[in-house]
Order: structure tokens, then C-alpha cells, then sequence
């Protein structure tokens, strides 16, 4: 059970922001317009395309086309499909090119960074949070006397945590501890592997279906974030206050 008010309020928000790996199973009219309009030519291909989306080993090869990343990278500009699918075309892209084959993971990596994409969910990941986590060790505090549904939680948040902060901005890390001595890109690895070890173990985990996703999460954790370093450098522009990005330490 909770063991104060901020806990609780912690536990429950957590709760209602759990990320799955189901951006496959998201796809809205704009993005079946944007890959229509990459691999098809007229209204015939799209209602073809649209019967091959539903089915999930057919929609997979249609999302690993190359041509539909690349005209993410040709269409920046004005690209209207949801951020699911974005994520997902460029974690995959990024994760094949290391060997990391798991579409599910890829699925579940994406779903964090459409969630966690905005500097002020950085800052506090919970949306409308009344007290600002925004320190590992107030994450870890609130560990305490929490049961095995509050742990899954919060240790589940705590590797999301990791994962996209050491994936993301790890200059910006790396001028941190440089600046002021705070922890590098081995903490963070090392922080985010234990804890989706954990919440891998925890009977949540396989109630939400993220039992082996934890587990690869938890073992490729470095190239995974070192894929995400390239995702970064490549298709994101994070801004340039660190300030309003990176947690206080």
C-alpha cells in the first residue's frame, strides 16, 4: 500500500500512463494516407492497403518498407501522421540497422518517445502532476512500502525514465557530469537495465504482455540506447536548454 498522499497520487498516475507496445495497432486515416501515398498511386491501392493493414504479419512487412522512412526524411516539413507511427518507422529503422530484430520492442521503445517526446513531459513525465519527480532518488524513495503493483510501476517508470533520457540527450548528460559532477551514461544504462530486469519478474509484466519486451529491453538495454543516440542525431531536433530539459540531479 501507499505509504503517503504523493506516493499514491504517483502510483495512480503511473497507472493510467502505462506504455504498450500496440503503435502498430494505432494506425490513424493520416498515416494510411502517408504510407498509401509512398507505396501506392491511386484510391484502388489505398482499399487494397487498408485490407492488408488489418492483418498483422502483412501490415509488419508493409511498415519495414525502406521508402517510407525515407520519406519521413523528404517530408519533415509537413508530415501529418501520428506520432506513433513516426516513432515507430524510425526506432525500427535504427534498431535493424544494430541487429535489434524484436518488433515488439521497437513497437514499445516507440510508444515511450511518443509519450516522453515533449520537453515538459522530460521534466515531469506525469501529465498534470502536482509534485514534480523529476530526481531518480525521489523515484526510488517512493519504492518503499509500495506493493508488487506499485513496484511494477514505479520500476517500469524509472527504466522508461533512463531509456529516454541516456537515448536522447546523452551530450547533455555527458555536460553534466563534466559541469557539475552529476551521474553519466553509465548510470543511466545501468539504472534502466536493473529496473527493466525487475519489473520484468513482477506478475504485471505478464498481465500487460511486457514480460519478454522487459527482458530484451533489459538485455540490449546499451544498444538500444546507443540506437536511440543515432536516432537523435539523425532525425530529432531536441532544442538547446539544458535547463528545460534535463532533470535537476
Amino acid at each position: 500500500m501507499c505509504s503517503d498522499n504523493t506516493a499514491c497520487r504517483l502510483i495512480k498516475r503511473l497507472y493510467m500512463s502505462i506504455i504498450r507496445a500496440n503503435c502498430r495497432d494505432r494506425l490513424s486515416s493520416e498515416d494510411v494516407d502517408f504510407i498509401q501515398s509512398v507505396l501506392g498511386s491511386d484510391e484502388g491501392d489505398r482499399n487494397v492497403l487498408v485490407d492488408l493493414l488489418t492483418d498483422a504479419d502483412s501490415r509488419d512487412s508493409i511498415l519495414d518498407e525502406s521508402k517510407l522512412v525515407s520519406a519521413i526524411q523528404d517530408r519533415a516539413e509537413w508530415l501529418t501522421i501520428s506520432s506513433q507511427l513516426y516513432f515507430y518507422l524510425l526506432v525500427r529503422h535504427c534498431f535493424q540497422a544494430r541487429s535489434i530484430t524484436d518488433r515488439d520492442v521497437a513497437d514499445y521503445v516507440a510508444d515511450l518517445l511518443a509519450k516522453f517526446a515533449s520537453a515538459k513531459r522530460v521534466a515531469s513525465p506525469l501529465p498534470d502532476a502536482d509534485h514534480v519527480f523529476d530526481r531518480v532518488c525521489d523515484l526510488l524513495a517512493a519504492l518503499q512500502d509500495q506493493n508488487a503493483e506499485g513496484r511494477f510501476l514505479i520500476r517500469t517508470h524509472i527504466a522508461n525514465y533512463s531509456l529516454f533520457l541516456s537515448g536522447i540527450f546523452p551530450e547533455r548528460i555527458a555536460r553534466r557530469k563534466e559541469r557539475r559532477g552529476t551521474p553519466g551514461l553509465d548510470f543511466y544504462e545501468q539504472l534502466g537495465q536493473a529496473n527493466y530486469q525487475e519489473a520484468s519478474t513482477l506478475h504485471l509484466a505478464g498481465e500487460y504482455d511486457l514480460h519478454e519486451v522487459f527482458e530484451q529491453l533489459a538485455h540490449w538495454f546499451r544498444e538500444i540506447r546507443v540506437s536511440l543516440n543515432d536516432l537523435a542525431d539523425r532525425f530529432l531536433s531536441v532544442g538547446t536548454s539544458d535547463a528545460d530539459i534535463l532533470p535537476a540531479q
